[in-house]
């Protein structure tokens, strides 16, 4: 049975640079050859696209998200009302700790009891959940 993980922002962010690690690029083809399950809360992809536009522009943000959810068989989870409730009550524990997309990213982690790949070094600790941090 092959590993869920949980995927960030910021290593679906990091693919897109053209010096990313080699770290990167062993996650991605892991997805790529099923190999890994990937999923994303839905509006982590809303921040890929922001940052991908800042950078290159909306037409870049356009075609690099559309490529990687057409090559890349990573599973979107829309919101549903266990996981508002779980992010809610997570920027109400952690309100001045976490973002609202970091609470999502938790929180959907927890609920699908998978590994959580990020660039964030402050997420507080919890019991039940394997972070795997990448660098920029």
């Amino acid at each position: 049975m092959n590993k869920t993980i949980s995927l960030d922002t910021g290593p679906i962010s990091l693919f897109f640079t053209r010096d990313h690690s080699k770290k990167i690029d062993a996650l991605f083809n892991s997805i790529k050859t099923n190999q890994i399950n990937a999923i994303v809360i839905a509006p982590v992809l809303a921040e890929v696209f922001k940052h991908l536009c800042v950078s290159n522009g909306k037409d870049y943000a356009n075609s690099s998200l559309i490529s990687l959810l057409k090559f890349y068989p990573i599973n979107v989870k829309s919101l549903d009302y266990s996981m508002i409730l779980k992010a809610g009550q997570l920027k109400c524990q952690f309100r001045k700790k976490l973002s609202y997309i970091d609470c999502f990213v938790i929180a959907l982690a927890l609920i699908e009891k998978c590994e959580l790949h990020t660039t964030e070094k402050e997420f507080p600790t919890f019991s039940k959940l394997k972070i795997i941090t990448y660098s920029f």
